[in-house]
């Protein structure tokens, strides 16, 4: 998490406000385009399935993004929504998961850390099971990643460096509802101090509104912060 953490000035009061875009690599002219659009504030998360995972990392390296590798984990709705072959999921042993974990995290290097949001899954069914999760949280906290929970409004997670999402920016993907979501994420970063909104998918739009958005965003008072400025320490009380 340290080496790989996008600069940041740690000094400034202003409120915090984080964007983390999942889905890359899955569209490699989409991921190229919102690497290079967007700040390098703004982080990203790979997803381990995608095609131009050499590609993409190449550009987040050459535009100064810091980002994260996606776990897929089982959503709510399985079978229905289907994370993959190769997700970690509630009928399998943990010494099968972990095989799983491994891949994933074998995909690529100079990630800051790990998320189970890939593209619009976001693996709530794993996450909820505290005995599948807690030796996956003591594996990434070993290896120094910081963990981002896909899911809104969750406790703080033990063991791993960690934030919790507190809203999705891209649901539904219009520009009319984006704008309205980053309206509600400086809300919510002028009343905590900090806030993390996720993007599902880095579709053009979406892009193009964060872009926008961002540019914007000092002069109402606001900083922009990679996800790695905003993550908080295991709590105390938790045994690591």
């Amino acid at each position: 998490m340290q080496v790989y953490a996008a600069s940041f000035d740690r000094s400034t009061k202003l409120p915090r406000v984080a964007v983390l875009v999942a889905g890359m690599a899955l569209s490699e002219a989409d991921s190229l385009a919102a690497a290079r659009a967007l700040p390098p504030a703004v982080s990203f998360a790979i997803s381990p399935y995608g095609g131009a995972i050499p590609q993409v990392v190449a550009a987040l390296r050459a535009t100064r993004h810091e980002f994260l590798l996606s776990i897929p984990m089982e959503p709510q709705g399985f079978p229905l929504s289907d994370p993959g072959d190769r997700a970690l999921m509630s009928n399998l042993s943990r010494a099968d998961n972990r095989a799983r974990l491994l891949w994933a995290l074998s995909r690529t290097t100079g990630y800051v850390g790990a998320t189970a949001a890939l593209g619009e899954l976001r693996g709530q069914r794993f996450l909820g099971l505290a005995d599948q999760m807690e030796p996956v949280l003591a594996d990434l906290a070993g290896r120094g990643l910081l963990f981002v929970d896909s899911r809104a409004g969750e406790p703080p997670l033990p063991a791993v460096w960690s934030r919790g999402i507190d809203l999705v920016l891209d649901e539904p993907p219009r520009s009319d509802a984006i704008d309205a979501r980053l309206a509600e994420l400086e809300a919510l970063a002028r009343s905590k101090g900090a806030a993390l909104g996720l993007v599902d998918v880095p579709r053009p739009m979406t892009v193009q509104r964060l872009a926008a958005w961002s540019a914007g965003l000092r002069e109402r008072g606001f900083v922009l912060a990679p996800v790695s400025a905003i993550v908080q320490p295991p709590p105390k009380d938790v045994p690591q």
